[in-house]
C-alpha cells in the first residue's frame, strides 16, 4: 500500500512573499518621501537670490540710492567719487568667494566677471519733476551682457550698470536689478 503524502502551503508562507513585497515598496515609498522633503527644506531655507543694498546718504541731501544685489556680493569703495562732497558718488558692487580656503582648493569654482555699478550725481539745476524713471537698456558688449537703467529725483541723478558673464543668471536677474533702482 502506497501511501501518498499531501502537502499544502500554509497560508502563512505564501503570505510572508507578498508581505516582504509590500514592505519592500513600502520603505521605498518611504525613502522616496524623505529625499522629497530634504529637498524642499534645502529649496526653502535657501537665502533669496538678490537682497535690497542702500548707500550711504548722499552729501547733505539725505537721499539714498536703493537697489537689488545678488546675494553676496560686497561693495567695494571706490577711493575717489565716493563721500559725494563733489556732487558724484560711485560704488561698485561685486561678487565675493567667502568659503573658506581649503573648500575652494577642494572645490574650485570658476571666476566670474561680474559687476553691479552704481553711479549717484547731484543736479546742478533742479527740476520741478519728482522723479523720471528711464527705460531698462540691455545690450551685449564685447560679447558679454550688460544692461543699465537710470532714475532722477528732483536734485539726484542714479545709474545702474549691471554686467555679467554667466548669460544664464544674467537673463534672469538684469530686469529685477535694473528695475529696483531708487533714490529714497
Amino acid at each position: 500500500m502506497e501511501c501518498h503524502t499531501v502537502t499544502r502551503t500554509s497560508r502563512m508562507e505564501g503570505g510572508m512573499r507578498y508581505g516582504n513585497r509590500r514592505r519592500r515598496a513600502g520603505m521605498w515609498i518611504a525613502g522616496l518621501a524623505v529625499i522629497a522633503a530634504i529637498a524642499a527644506s534645502i529649496q526653502l531655507s535657501r537665502p533669496p537670490e538678490l537682497v535690497w543694498w542702500t548707500s550711504p546718504p548722499l552729501g547733505n541731501t539725505g537721499q539714498h540710492v536703493r537697489v537689488l544685489i545678488p546675494y553676496g556680493w560686497k561693495s567695494r569703495m571706490l577711493p575717489i567719487r565716493r563721500d559725494f562732497t563733489n556732487g558724484v558718488a560711485s560704488y561698485r558692487i561685486l561678487p565675493v568667494e567667502n568659503r573658506p580656503a581649503l573648500i575652494r582648493w577642494l572645490f574650485p569654482r570658476p571666476t566670474e566677471d561680474a559687476v553691479v555699478g552704481i553711479d549717484a550725481m547731484l543736479i546742478a539745476t533742479p527740476t520741478q519733476e519728482t522723479s523720471l524713471v528711464y527705460e531698462t537698456e540691455r545690450e551685449v558688449f564685447l560679447g558679454d551682457p550688460t544692461a543699465r537703467r537710470s532714475v532722477q529725483s528732483r536734485n539726484v541723478q542714479a545709474v545702474v550698470n549691471y554686467f555679467r558673464t554667466d548669460k544664464y543668471t544674467f537673463d534672469r536677474t538684469y530686469a529685477a536689478i535694473c528695475n529696483s533702482l531708487r533714490i529714497e
